[in-house]
């Protein structure tokens, strides 16, 4: 009910438009139900995460709720409006971690290529194998399975967008006087790194603040300074992260 109530709230509090709007759920998979690996899909049962799965289905299967008209008031003073949540669009996302292992398992035994499955290969019974109840996933009747990002579209991502953190950072850099550079070359390893350690597009900005950490605390010792990281100093830099931290 929060989800909507929020929804509401962006929609200038029109009921109408609430009804008509796109709610974007993120890390779905961290209500699978269990709590052991996809690995031998033999994961302990996870009775909180059904409990939410459960809560969540009753929401994706339309119905006619109250939410608050504003969720920043204390709930003894909510004004509470009636939201059908019928026609509302939810999209749920998730990494799905070891999902592949459930894939992998899936073709062991006569037939089988050897090869991992493409994208457009996902099966609903392979969710329901990692955790998901098959109740909500009938009410999520389209499941697309993303490519991993190229290169290209993660060096895209680093440089091109109005908020780049490439940009973000030049930019904070010269609140203390500092010109900073962040060759290519530099940028190609970041990315390199992220590619390699399978991190996507958000261990970006962890692998960059590691990359600029030291140059970010003696700042303003160096004003009035131009600053270049080049290809060979990110490389020294990013031999000391640890790529589960970064996950995590």
């Amino acid at each position: 009910e929060v989800m909507v109530a929020e929804l509401l709230f962006k929609s200038g509090h029109s009921i109408d438009a609430t009804q008509r709007g796109i709610i974007f759920i993120d890390e779905i998979d961290k209500i699978a139900r269990r709590t052991g690996s996809a690995r031998t899909g033999a994961g302990s049962r996870d009775i909180g995460g059904e409990g939410v799965q459960q809560a969540l289905l009753k929401l994706l299967e339309g119905r006619e709720i109250f939410v608050p008209l504003n969720v920043t008031q204390h709930w003894n003073k909510h004004d509470f409006v009636q939201v059908d949540t019928s026609d509302i669009l939810f999209i749920c996302a998730g990494t799905f971690t070891d999902l592949h292992q459930v894939q992998v398992d899936r073709q062991v035994g006569f037939g089988s290529s050897g090869r991992r499955m493409g994208a457009s290969r996902l099966r609903v019974k392979e969710l329901i194998e990692y955790g998901m109840l098959a109740e909500l996933l009938g009410r999520l009747p389209v499941q697309v399975q993303l490519e991993e990002l190229s290169s290209e579209e993660l060096y895209r991502i680093l440089t091109e967008p109005p908020d780049a953190l490439a940009r973000e950072y030049r930019e904070a850099l010269q609140i203390d006087g500092v010109e900073l550079e962040l060759q290519e070359g530099a940028l190609r390893a970041i990315v390199e790194y992220s590619v390699e350690k399978k991190l996507g597009a958000r261990a970006l900005r962890s692998i960059m603040e590691e990359l600029l950490a030291d140059v970010m605390f003696d700042a303003p010792e160096k004003h009035g300074e131009q600053l270049v990281i080049d290809r060979r100093y990110a490389h020294s830099r990013l031999k000391k992260l640890d790529a589960q931290a970064l996950r995590d």
